[in-house]
């Protein structure tokens, strides 16, 4: 009796303290001086918490209406701007989203495993993965982990409470914390909608999983489907009509141009590129393990496991469609794009643990398993991509950095096809490692140890891989300390100086003095190529500022090919340059007021046309 207590509550303390140390691990790890714009979506949402720190509609990409509406995230890391540092407030907002998915799904491995001791595993796996490395971005995939696995960990309470017989006053409860849970994940990135759909698919089709409770699964879909709707009703036209929407919306290439023009063998090759891709960022064995067990797993699990491999499929397609396909159309290797899929990983890890409990198959059995796991890898290497640094992005791929980016250990020198070989070579052998302790017997503690421990070391060596690329990334596009003080001081002034809208002219998209502007300053303001400046005041010599501009939405990153290009630009009270995007403004139009080594400060005093020297 005393050994079972002490048991459970070493579990508890264990799930607590692991949560507590993950948050502040990674707070130290990431709090150092960075910018927060380094990547264009970083861009996005600093742009729009800065807006709505002002107090006005968020402004995005200078496009308004923005048709976008995952602006959760940045109302959090609005209040950011109220400090010299607004980096320190988004940091440690991300570890404490970290913690909390750890904590999430140390809650849901307590609603699916007997066992103490590998929920105790499940909740140290977690801990140790690589996506909480996003802690070091302005961006909110932290955020989005922590809300997946919240609402992963409610849904499953909601369908062990319809299976239990749990009163339905509290399903309906729990459908509606699901609806708005739900909600608050799409507000953050609307690739939630993969969560949706599978979640009221699986309530659909969980009577059939269960054999029974037909109505009460209908009754909760009803409540978490409404609670959804009459969120995103309050969305789209309370909230934030004017914006609510869908970002990806212009960038989407129509179906119909696919059907007349498109290259269909390059389309089928990239689909299976990007399938590959999804089923490496989540390291294979979660996908199967569970699948294999499937049979053995309890009611409420089979249901979980069938929403989670149905979101996966859904976002996969959605990313191929509306991004891979879209952005990379004409690049013969589309870029990997799968820091959605570290969402899945913690719940995935609680299943693959789960059916590591459930285990019962026979030696004969599992052998044949093994195999078809690994002529799967064998033949999903075929789609492995390149290992050129320009195919891949250490933003969009926290999970398989290591086997993106194997050249930076190997030197440039090599020849490619060599590095693409030792990359598979890689691979293959970390996914042996991790399959053999799951497949070879359903027999003895040892194997369940080696199983455990093997995962264990994978996982670290991606984390201390993801991690490693994140910083060194954002150190080398950091921001030096005379820098960081022209950019505190510039911010001062323009506060001191109180315009209602500035303009920051530069050379190009990302540089270290833009990234060092959107970071510390605080008044509402938009960057504009000063080529745009010289280009549209070309016929008579003035820049009108009345009139819609096309400020380059190519520069951005983004195919432009079906995007609508127009710009509006509102007449700014100060104009910023930056060191190394120099505009004439000749006569008494643009007063000079200040400067330092990295910008200049112009007051506008004509405020809609300017002339341009030519």
């Amino acid at each position: 009796m005393k050994a079972a207590i002490f048991s459970e509550r070493t579990e508890k303390y264990a799930g607590i303290i692991l949560s507590l140390i993950t948050g502040a691990v990674w707070f130290l790890l990431c709090n150092f001086d960075k910018s927060l714009t380094v990547y264009h979506d970083e861009v996005t949402y600093t742009e729009a918490a800065r807006d709505i720190y002002n107090g006005i509609s968020p402004m995005l990409q200078h496009l308004r209406p923005s048709y976008f509406s995952k602006v959760f995230y940045c109302y959090l890391i609005a209040p950011g701007f109220a400090f010299s540092d607004p980096t320190v407030w988004q940091t440690l907002l991300n570890a404490v989203f970290s913690g909390l998915t750890v904590f999430f799904t140390w809650l849901c491995s307590r609603l699916l495993i007997e066992s103490w001791r590998l929920r105790v595993a499940c909740v140290f796996l977690t801990a140790l993965l690589p996506v909480y490395s996003y802690s070091v971005y302005a961006t909110p995939d932290c955020l989005f982990f922590c809300e997946t696995a919240l609402g992963f960990l409610i849904f499953t309470a909601l369908c062990r409470s319809i299976l239990d017989g749990i009163r339905m006053r509290t399903v309906l409860l729990l459908s509606v914390l699901l609806g708005m849970v739900n909600f608050i994940s799409y507000f953050t990135k609307e690739v939630a909608a993969a969560f949706i759909i599978s979640e009221a698919a699986a309530l659909i089709a969980a009577p059939l999983v269960a054999g029974e409770k037909r109505k009460e699964f209908f009754k909760a879909l009803a409540a978490f489907v409404l609670t959804f709707i009459l969120f995103y009703l309050y969305l789209k036209f309370i909230l934030i009509p004017e914006d609510a929407g869908n970002s990806y919306q212009h960038q989407i290439i129509p179906l119909s141009y696919y059907l007349e023009k498109a290259d269909w063998g390059s389309l089928i090759y990239k689909f299976f590129f990007m399938v590959t891709g999804a089923c490496f960022s989540v390291y294979l064995i979660p996908l199967f393990a569970p699948l294999f067990e499937f049979r053995l797993l309890k009611p409420v699990a089979r249901i979980l496991c069938l929403t989670v491999l149905c979101s996966f499929a859904v976002l996969t397609l959605a990313v191929i469609y509306t991004i891979s396909w879209a952005e990379d159309y004409t690049n013969e290797y589309p870029l990997w794009q799968f820091r959605y899929h570290g969402a899945y990983l913690p719940v995935l890890i609680v299943l693959t643990v789960l059916s590591f409990e459930r285990r019962l198959s026979s030696a004969g059995k599992s052998w044949l398993r093994a195999a078809v796991l690994i002529v799967s890898c064998a033949a999903m290497a075929l789609f492995y991509p390149r290992p050129a640094e320009e195919l891949t992005s250490v933003y969009d791929n926290a999970t398989i950095n290591l086997f993106n980016h194997s050249l930076y250990f190997y030197g440039s020198d090599l020849d490619l096809a060599l590095r693409q070989n030792i990359s598979l070579v890689l691979l293959l052998i970390s996914a042996s490692a991790l399959f053999l302790p799951f497949t070879v017997s359903a027999a003895g503690r040892r194997l369940k140890a080696a199983g455990l421990a093997s995962l264990s070391a994978a996982a670290v060596l991606f984390t201390v891989t993801g991690y490693f690329y994140a910083s060194v990334n954002r150190i080398e596009n950091g921001i030096s300390p005379d820098l960081k003080s022209d950019a505190i001081e510039l911010a001062s002034f323009l506060d001191r100086l109180k315009p209602q809208m500035v303009v920051l002219l530069v050379e190009k998209d990302r540089t270290q003095d833009t990234s060092a502007f959107y970071t510390y300053v605080r008044r509402p303001s938009m960057s504009v190529p000063a080529g745009v400046f010289i280009r549209d005041s070309a016929k008579d010599g003035n820049f009108d500022f009345t009139r819609p501009h096309h400020i380059g939405i190519d520069e951005y990153g983004y195919n432009s090919r079906f995007r609508s290009p127009v710009a509006i630009m509102p007449s700014p009270d100060v104009i910023v340059e930056t060191g190394n995007a120099f505009v004439d403004f000749p006569g008494k139009d643009a007063i000079f007021l200040s400067s330092s080594r990295h910008y200049a400060v112009l007051l506008n005093k004509r405020a809609d046309v300017l002339p341009v020297k030519h």
